[in-house]
């Protein structure tokens, strides 16, 4: 079902992203470099897997941003993401970061070995409005109001070219994870700013639905899941006890699945039980496996034949719900800005199904 890399460079970039590193990865990373790397490969394997960082780190000979310039990037995130919060709550909003600067310290302990091209913050539908406001007084500003039927609105801050995605929900379908929000506590991602996340648990069960809904296509998404549960914020069968609680066992285990492929990670002998009588499971494992490392030659998913069809597909097989797949139809056939012509909402369906509106941070 699932193999193992075929190139020296994808063996590189797994090793290089594994956390926490020791000695063993050392040894392993010295030994890919004396069967002669290609560089080049391996900077942009490393850029389309959003992990420069952690690779930078670990082979300082590869052609990617400098560590300390990268760590100056994630705090000047952090710092905003800390004022932003502070904003709201003073404003009476009820915020959560998401991912960012949390999932790093989370994950890492520190802030510049995670990438994050945005700041998430999670806020109740009832309070969009407000955020909003304050968010346009920082001077950011969204290309379109927020629609009723979406999760989020993505607002750009012309100055700074920063970006904040405003969430009211955190999946498309409202059925997944829509009471997280409950299961926060405090984190000073900024020192003597002190901002809400979600639990440990309830965030790696965020990041595996994030990375499945997504076919699992980055690899840091794998990196961190695998950071939460050898660093022991997180344990694996907690972990996937909880996912199939909440009926969410095939988002999250292709996920655990591959995390234990890649970089060892413990697999939880229910999902192993799982795996053998799922076909569903191993479909999605499969298709997990693809858009993780097609072709290891560093291309996005997007610019692979019929890749990015098979992943929208694959949404269909999270759940045999026929409401959690009638509301994946509607989605796919149905919404879209009030008054789109016909011709257009059909277009925009198709290519739905060919390649994503935006590349995923």
């Amino acid at each position: 079902m699932i193999g193992t890399f075929l190139t020296a460079e994808m063996a590189c970039l797994a090793t290089a992203t594994l956390w926490p590193r020791g000695e063993s990865e050392r040894d392993r990373l010295a030994e890919l470099a004396l069967v002669g790397l290609n560089m080049p490969l391996l900077a942009r394997l490393a850029r389309r897997h959003h992990v420069s960082a952690l690779v930078a780190s670990a082979v300082p000979a590869c052609p990617i941003p400098t560590p300390a310039g990268l760590l100056a990037e994630g705090l000047r995130l952090a710092r905003e993401t800390a004022r932003l919060s502070a904003l709201l709550e003073a404003a009476g909003v009820q915020v959560t970061v998401l991912k960012g600067a949390a999932t790093a310290l989370s994950a890492f302990g520190q802030i510049g070995f995670r990438e994050a091209l945005d700041i998430d913050l999670l806020v109740p539908p009832g309070q969009v409005d407000p955020a909003m406001r304050i968010l346009q007084g920082c001077g950011y500003r969204a290309d379109a109001p927020p629609a009723a039927r979406d999760k989020d609105v993505a607002l750009h801050h012309a100055e700074t070219s920063m970006i904040v995605e405003l969430h009211w929900r955190l999946f498309q379908n409202p059925r997944v994870l829509d009471d997280a929000a409950q299961s926060t506590r405090r984190m000073e991602i900024v020192p003597g700013y002190p901002v809400s996340v979600l639990d440990p648990l309830i965030e790696a069960l965020y990041l595996c639905c994030h990375g499945g809904e997504h076919g699992w296509e980055r690899l840091k998404w794998l990196a961190d899941i695998s950071a939460l549960i050898r660093g022991g914020q997180v344990d694996v069968n907690a972990l996937y006890a909880e996912a199939r609680q909440r009926r969410l066992s095939r988002m999250v285990g292709p996920g655990l699945l591959l995390a234990h492929r890649v970089y060892g990670t413990p697999l939880p002998p229910a999902l192993a039980r799982d795996l053998k009588r799922d076909w569903r499971m191993r479909r999605l494992a499969d298709v997990a496996w693809d858009c993780l490392a097609g072709a290891e030659d560093g291309a996005e998913l997007l610019d692979r034949e019929g890749a990015v069809t098979r992943k929208n597909l694959s949404h269909y097989l999270f759940s045999a719900d026929p409401r959690r797949l009638w509301h994946e139809a509607r989605h796919d056939l149905f919404d879209g800005p009030l008054g789109e012509p016909f011709s257009a909402r059909l277009l925009r369906v198709l290519g739905r199904f060919y390649r994503p509106m935006r590349r995923i941070a």
